[in-house]
């Protein structure tokens, strides 16, 4: 929770008093004491036996995943090459195509991809990676918005994003009652149509400081729409990260483990690459849709964002009332669930 939102904040101080080039070695400190820290607090567990590397899996899907990631930045570039980007696009698309071929064909894959027939992993994840790559582009689109449209510097810009951290930490205490109550469908389904409408909110927030209010408007109404930001980020993440592990069992945790840990990861970067997209994309749209202004792009922008929270709901939607009972303790329909359907 602390590192997305702190990120932008260190960043904007790194590159108004430093340099920008101190985001990148900031890395060499925090190396440097997390690899002691890892080495005396995570336990030492081992499996008798240590299968080799999936290499055939390792080089097929870094390379698609790398290729469909690059054609999506061409894509979204300041001077956007739309035949390089579809064919990088294209060519990743097929590579990881064959991925899950290898993999769902090896004896020792890198990822076992039959985890996902548990009905509640498969629809976390599917779910969790659509809100993932959504809250992973609102870093990344809001201080740009800060800095060009509302003229803040980047201090500012990146410290005003602490209120998502705010929400995050104020609502912690309240998701384990609010899932236990409600249960997982519920919470997940309403919190992801609540993101969608912060990121609405966002949008419409900056037209309105942009053409009524001016650039000296005080920061409540920004302060307010981020902290409701986070609090609807720090539960459904909660809710998603519970809910994918409430039907694994002990002998399948860690491969489970590494699939949603790449999954995440995808997904945080290709956030970034669709919120890059989503503001050329409404470069191109204020025009015939008769906004103006410096935050139009951006209204545009967080609006077409704002379905992907929405495309997570129609996933979750599809999760049985009673999923991940056995975490919240709610009592489970008469049709008991199959954990390999």
């Amino acid at each position: 929770m602390l590192a997305p939102v702190l990120a932008p904040a260190l960043g904007g101080l790194l590159t108004t008093y430093t340099s920008w080039r101190w985001i990148f070695l900031i890395n060499v400190p925090l190396g440097v004491v997390a690899l002691p820290l890892a080495l005396r607090m995570v336990p030492d567990l081992r499996d008798a036996e240590r299968p080799a590397l999936d290499w055939a899996g390792f080089t097929l899907g870094g390379a698609g995943l790398g290729a469909a990631v690059y054609g999506l930045e061409l894509f979204g570039g300041a001077s956007a090459r739309w035949g390089a980007a579809a064919a990088w696009l294209g060519a990743g698309t097929v590579v990881c195509a064959l991925t899950v071929r290898h993999l769902l064909r090896s004896g020792r894959p890198l990822l076992d991809l039959t985890i996902l027939r548990v009905p509640t992993f498969r629809v976390s994840n599917a779910s969790r990676a659509l809100f993932r790559a959504a809250i992973s582009a609102v870093p990344f689109l809001l201080p740009l918005m800060f800095q060009e449209a509302f003229g803040w510097s980047a201090v500012m810009a990146g410290l005003v994003l602490i209120a998502v951290f705010a929400g995050n930490i104020a609502v912690k205490p309240l998701t384990t009652p609010m899932l236990r109550r409600f249960g997982f469908r519920t919470v997940i389904v309403a919190n992801g149509v609540a993101t969608a409408v912060t990121f609405v909110l966002c949008a419409l927030l900056g037209v309105v400081l942009c053409a009524l209010l001016g650039p000296h408007t005080p920061l409540v109404l920004v302060v307010c729409a981020l902290f409701a930001s986070g609090v609807c980020r720090s539960v459904s993440l909660s809710a998603h990260s519970t809910i994918g592990f409430a039907d694994i069992g002990p002998d399948r945790t860690s491969g489970a483990s590494a699939l949603t840990s790449t999954v995440q990861q995808l997904a945080t970067g290709l956030g970034i690459a669709l919120a890059a997209l989503a503001l050329r994309a409404a470069q191109h749209l204020v025009p015939l849709l008769g906004l103006s202004g410096p935050a139009g792009a951006y209204q545009v922008a967080l609006m077409l964002l704002a379905l992907l929270p929405i495309a997570a709901v129609t996933e979750a939607v599809r999760l049985r009332r009673d999923s991940g009972a056995v975490v919240t303790g709610l009592p489970t329909q008469s049709r008991p669930m199959r954990a390999d359907r």
